[in-house]
């Protein structure tokens, strides 16, 4: 009787192993599926804008990222709430808001998606998002600058027993143009994690945006 009662606990034992090892991520695949030109913006929210005095005190050739520089867009398997609201622009040094500026394109916006799967060749995390910017402002016909750029989920699927998180960071503005003729250009990373009882994945991909309306994948 004892040794049936041990055969079993280990045989259970053996079985809960197998299932969790199972668990294991095997692939990742990372497609861009639509690049696209938004027709109905998502809002945004009021920057309220500033009033220059004298377009003197504008750098036109010092660009800056406004904005929070990282937010949270997936929390434990869920979709944070208002993220649609979470945005950076690269801007002069001078103003605050972006409608001070005019001859905005309209926006742009690429879909990706991840797929996970486990050593059974399960789909076990789908995982889409769009990265969304707006380029070609500026004044005067001086400069080319970037408003509302982020990176907002579209579709998330996650089998039980994963847990996915998901993060934005915006790196500082840079100008890739010059003194007189001001591009802004604007680095954002997103960063993931899978997690299982007994492994974490973590992943990331990096998009450059220019003020000129090009978007580059950087990895």
């Amino acid at each position: 009787m004892l040794r049936t009662v041990l055969l079993f606990a280990v045989f259970t034992s053996a079985s809960a192993f197998a299932r969790v090892n199972f668990m294991e991520i095997a692939s990742v695949e990372v497609k861009q599926i639509s690049d696209e030109v938004v027709k109905t913006p998502q809002a945004t929210p009021a920057c309220g804008g500033m009033f220059v005095q004298n377009v003197l005190d504008i750098g036109w050739d010092e660009i800056i990222t406004i904005g929070e520089k990282v937010w949270e867009i997936v929390e434990a398997g869920k979709p944070v709430v208002n993220v649609s609201t979470k945005n950076v622009s690269a801007l002069p040094i001078g103003l605050n808001c972006w409608t001070d500026l005019d001859g905005w394109q309209a926006p742009r916006a690429r879909t990706y998606e991840v797929l996970y799967k486990n050593l059974l060749g399960m789909q076990v995390v789908t995982f889409r998002f769009r990265v969304q910017y707006t380029a070609g402002g500026g004044k005067g016909g001086v400069g080319k600058y970037l408003a509302n750029v982020t990176i907002v989920p579209a579709q998330l699927d996650v089998m039980w027993g994963y847990t996915f998180n998901a993060e934005v960071q915006a790196l500082p503005a840079v100008n890739i143009g010059t003194q007189n003729d001001p591009i802004a250009g604007l680095e954002m990373s997103l960063k993931w994690s899978v997690n299982t009882p007994l492994k974490d994945s973590q992943n990331s991909l990096d998009f450059f945006m220019q003020g000129d309306g090009q978007i580059k994948g950087l990895n």
